[in-house]
């Protein structure tokens, strides 16, 4: 079995068509009215928890920020953290926009989050754990195996579903090196019977190569980040978030030769 790492996936989600659920409204004891630290925003923040398993005692702690304009006509992303490689996305809450690299990030990170006052803001620890929040939790147990499981039927599925996927990685990756991510993707395109719609090349960001990109079909598209390594938008945040803003608004990364400085 292949073993599937990208450096990112973004997907756009459609609640009821992929997972079969209705969603009613965030509840407004969610609300998060102030985060300690955070500058004045003018967009709402929801945080808590959604039970999955209520005889089990499971559930999922959510993170919701709308859009800071018109949040009820913009598109939905979904973010999910966890598994064997521990993503999360306090790496983005805690990460300082820079192009310096934070030495103590880790540590600032793990203070922060144990804050009573922060977990009291974000509604977290509901249970009082009698153990401290850590980005890689040693409670949680993950197989060495898990890391084998092919995710390619899963995007296979989503794609058959008519939802576009982009999968990305930082061209200098050391962890999920982007040949690898590039062949995956080429394989599965191959599985779904995609032509190649737009070949490899460069698309630009300021002025600048901003990496390379390839679409397969209409719905498969696969993006190099120029400069970025395994955190991509922590290694280049402008480039990533020009990437994002183009995968959300439905329109492809610009490839012009000619491209425009203030884009």
């Amino acid at each position: 079995m292949a073993r599937c790492w990208f450096g990112g996936v973004l997907v756009v989600v459609g609640w009821v068509c992929l997972f079969g659920v209705r969603v009613e409204g965030y509840p407004v004891e969610d609300l998060v009215v102030r985060l300690p630290g955070q500058p004045k925003v003018g967009f709402r923040q929801y945080a808590g928890y959604v039970d999955v398993d209520v005889k089990a005692g499971r559930s999922l702690f959510y993170y919701f920020v709308e859009a800071d304009n018109e949040p009820d006509k913009k598109p939905l992303a979904l973010w999910l953290n966890g598994g064997w490689f521990l993503y999360s996305p306090c790496f983005f809450i805690a990460t300082k926009i820079s192009v310096g690299v934070d030495v103590c990030m880790t540590y600032e990170r793990r203070f922060y989050f144990n804050l009573p006052e922060v977990q009291k803001a974000l509604h977290a620890n509901r249970t009082r754990l009698p153990y401290g929040w850590s980005m890689c939790s040693p409670v949680l147990n993950y197989s060495d195996t898990d890391g084998n499981i092919n995710i390619l039927p899963l995007l296979k599925r989503i794609i058959q579903n008519h939802i576009p996927v982009w999968v990305f990685s930082g061209d200098q990756d050391s962890v999920v090196p982007l040949l690898g991510s590039r062949t995956l993707i080429r394989e599965l395109a191959h599985d779904l019977n995609f032509k190649i719609t737009v070949p490899y090349g460069a698309w630009f960001h300021k002025g600048q190569v901003g990496g390379w990109a390839t679409e397969y079909g209409n719905l498969l598209t696969f993006a190099t980040v120029r400069g970025a390594a395994h955190m991509v938008p922590y290694a280049q945040p402008s480039r990533a978030l020009h990437l994002f803003s183009s995968f959300v608004r439905g329109r492809r990364l610009p490839n012009t030769t000619r491209p425009s400085i203030d884009d």
